[in-house]
């Protein structure tokens, strides 16, 4: 134990008993006893992720149900997603989107009904969101069939409005008779 700078951690709640002895070097001792009370032990908060990896735009669940507090109840549950973002709440788990790539920090901040706190923290990766090419690129299809259908209605028109047309100078022709139909070909 550290004479100069004694410490102590208590292992529950209680009055503790602690007696200092002194002793200046000369043959002169004293000794006093103090009482300790503690009223309160912090919780002990503890987190775990669904995965240590995502995709942007996909959720991943975060549980803190294994956080404890050895004196009384876990009352408030603060998830700080390292996005910005937090939640309290006094339910045990999160589930959270990210919408950009990187490496975040969570961290989870349990406090008790004593008012102490306890916070850990995990890290998850998240990597660029997959692409369905259909699904991103449905207005350039859409436009593409959308043209394709306009051009063959335009293909099939004109080629009827041909065949009219041939079909009008053919009668015309054969109005004009055998002789001027020859001259004008």
């Amino acid at each position: 134990m550290d004479t100069d700078n004694p410490s102590f951690t208590p292992a529950s709640v209680g009055t503790y008993w602690f007696r200092l002895a002194v002793d200046d070097g000369d043959s002169g001792t004293d000794t006093d006893t103090v009482a300790v009370t503690v009223h309160g032990m912090s919780p002990t908060a503890r987190l775990t992720a669904s995965s240590s990896t995502g995709r942007s735009g996909s959720s991943l669940s975060f549980d803190a149900g294994s956080s404890t507090d050895s004196d009384g109840t876990i009352e408030v549950y603060r998830f700080d997603f390292g996005d910005g973002v937090n939640e309290s709440a006094s339910s045990t788990s999160a589930s959270h989107t990210y919408y950009e790539s990187g490496t975040y920090t969570v961290t989870l901040t349990v406090m008790d009904d004593d008012g102490n706190t306890s916070s850990t923290k995990v890290t998850v990766r998240i990597l660029p969101g997959e692409h369905n090419f259909l699904a991103d690129t449905w207005w350039l299809i859409a436009i593409i069939v959308i043209l394709t259908a306009n051009v063959v209605y335009l293909a099939l028109e004109w080629r009827r409005w041909r065949r009219k047309a041939t079909e009008a100078d053919e009668d015309a022709l054969e109005e004009q008779g055998p002789a001027q139909a020859t001259r004008k070909k």
